[in-house]
């Protein structure tokens, strides 16, 4: 929880300084949305790095994919899109907690 709140914070930061941090630059061709599609890119970066291959398998897959969705939170939350971000967190508690549970992995674990 820890990794996905540092990743919202720092995201949504950028997504403010990239929304408000340059207005000196307006009328310029300085484009504010260059921040966020390299946010994108850094995140995409970061999730290929935890993704590792034991063998046959693939894990971090969902590490990955937590904080690519974090970092979508954080840019929502910096965008001021503040209902949009509180229901994709919402939704993605939902999936990380409540979907545990059917995760076939997590079955075989049990058993054993």
């Amino acid at each position: 929880m820890r990794t996905y709140a540092l990743v919202t914070l720092g995201v949504t930061l950028f997504t403010i300084i990239s929304k408000y941090g340059f207005s000196d630059a307006a009328g310029t061709d300085f484009d504010p949305s260059r921040v966020a599609a390299q946010i994108v890119t850094g995140i995409g970066f970061l999730g290929a790095g935890i993704v590792i291959f034991k063998g046959t398998k693939i894990e971090g897959l969902t590490t990955a994919s937590g904080l690519w969705v974090s970092a979508a939170i954080g840019m929502a939350i910096g965008a001021a899109m503040y209902s949009v971000a509180i229901a994709a967190a919402i939704i993605a508690f939902t999936v990380m907690v409540v979907m545990r549970r059917f995760d076939i992995e997590h079955w075989l674990r049990g058993k054993q």
